[in-house]
């Protein structure tokens, strides 16, 4: 046998001192460090040291030595809420666990030095009271379950950002509130606000703006144009257009395109802040359009229906006092020639290359007359002279302006009545002759 337990040879006979002596029991090949055990109910034997860091184990019955320390139970401590498992100074490289991590009371997961990493091979949940409330799937899904509401709270900047790919808020078929906050005036700031950024917002529907007294602000209260784009596509007849301030000018302009320029072709309509310019408002810009024989700057084409007691007047365009326009002069000493409700110059005409031919112009022309009226009038002056500097024509003189002619005009009554026909004979370079006919 090896290892076994037994008297040192002495010879052929022991003395009491000997039979008592430490070195006349020995085991076989012992060695410093060696344990004795029972290896069965009459027999004592040597289990040999251990290497270093070694763990004293049972296996078959009997003790060995284990270095991965392969526990078989439980390792529960002597004592409650006392021991730690490594420390600072010396800490365990890896922990492997199957199963769960429960604290018994409050705690902390920290790490001395670098990140916090939480790795999930099929996703991660975040449970209160054993039910998820927070889970991210291995699709890179964030969900919420078992709560009514999800509170992000900081007393600093809370960032989400997406470098490769889209920030998605809702669900495809449920109607979902993005709120700044329960109360108050809040401001969302959208960019890096360095005054370099571009910021695109994407909006796949409709945008609607609430409140008691609900605003759209745009712009910071800086020195630059600011707009909002409507793109009109690259089509042959799509076109962009702008409702935005220019700077220079202070000005609130309406215009094609997508580049703001208050006196451009792409202009429109603009308003213009007091002391800035001489028009509060101007409508300027260019149209070209080859199909149609009539073209207008302008066209006003409202469907008025008039309400019980609308027994004034009725027009298509007021100007003046009536619509409470008025017009205060500089108090400064000087003379203003003239000061009107409607101002009408000359249009500027272009005869390209002298090749249309113009049967006439006027700066105001009209075309046709109501006839619904007990007496209808193409012009009506209720009051007031009427002044021309130029020459007057009446109907169609047969020999033009400059020659002579018979026109044929009628006179009234203050109360409309018709007197009897008068004829008016001019003559080229005569004075006017009035004869009755």
């Amino acid at each position: 046998m090896a290892n076994e337990f037994k008297h040192g040879t002495v010879g052929t006979e022991l003395t009491q001192t000997e039979w008592e002596g430490i070195g006349t029991h020995v085991l076989d090949s012992q060695a410093t460090g060696d344990i004795v055990y029972a290896a069965s109910s009459s027999q004592l034997r040597r289990l040999g040291i251990g290497s270093t860091g070694a763990v004293l184990t049972v296996t078959g019955g009997v003790p060995a030595w284990d270095t991965t320390w392969t526990p078989t139970g439980d390792l529960i401590p002597s004592a409650d809420d006392t021991y730690d498992l490594g420390s600072a100074a010396a800490a365990w490289q890896d922990l492997f666990l199957e199963g769960d991590i429960t604290m018994t009371d409050a705690g902390t997961i920290e790490t001395s030095a670098g990140a916090l990493a939480v790795n999930g091979g099929g996703g991660l949940n975040l449970q209160e009271g054993g039910a998820t409330i927070v889970s991210i799937s291995d699709a890179r899904v964030l969900a919420t379950s078992n709560t009514a509401s999800v509170d992000l709270d900081a007393t600093g900047a809370i960032q989400v950002n997406s470098s490769g790919g889209a920030i998605s808020i809702g669900n495809d078929n449920v109607d979902q509130a993005v709120n700044l906050a329960t109360a108050g005036t809040r401001t969302l700031s959208i960019g890096i606000d360095d005054g370099t950024d571009v910021t695109t917002i994407d909006v796949n529907g409709n945008v609607t703006i609430k409140g008691a007294t609900p605003s759209l602000i745009i712009g910071d209260g800086g020195s630059e144009d600011t707009a909002v784009i409507f793109d009109g596509g690259t089509g042959t007849n799509e076109v962009d257009w702008h409702l935005a301030r220019d700077n220079t000018y202070s000005s609130f302009t309406i215009g094609t395109g997508q580049t703001i320029n208050h006196a451009g072709a792409n202009q429109r309509i603009s308003f213009h802040a007091s002391n800035m310019r001489p028009y509060a408002t101007i409508m300027s810009g260019a149209h070209t359009d080859a199909s149609e024989a009539h073209i207008y700057g302008l066209g006003v084409g409202y469907d008025l229906t008039a309400g019980n007691g609308a027994t004034g007047s009725i027009a298509h365009v007021a100007i003046g006092a009536h619509v409470g326009g008025s017009i205060t002069t500089q108090g400064n000493s000087e003379t203003i020639p003239i000061i009107a409700s409607l101002y009408v110059d000359e249009p500027v005409i272009t005869n390209t290359s002298g090749s249309d031919t113009i049967t006439a112009t006027a700066s105001i022309y009209v075309e046709t007359v109501a006839s619904e009226g007990a007496d209808d009038y193409a012009i009506f002056v209720d009051a007031g002279n009427v002044r021309f500097d130029g020459a007057l024509m009446v109907g169609n003189p047969t020999g033009g302006m400059k020659s002579t002619g018979t026109i044929n005009a009628g006179a009234y009554y203050d109360d409309n009545s018709q007197l009897t026909d008068w004829v008016f004979e001019e003559y080229y370079a005569k004075p006017i002759q009035l004869t009755r006919s």
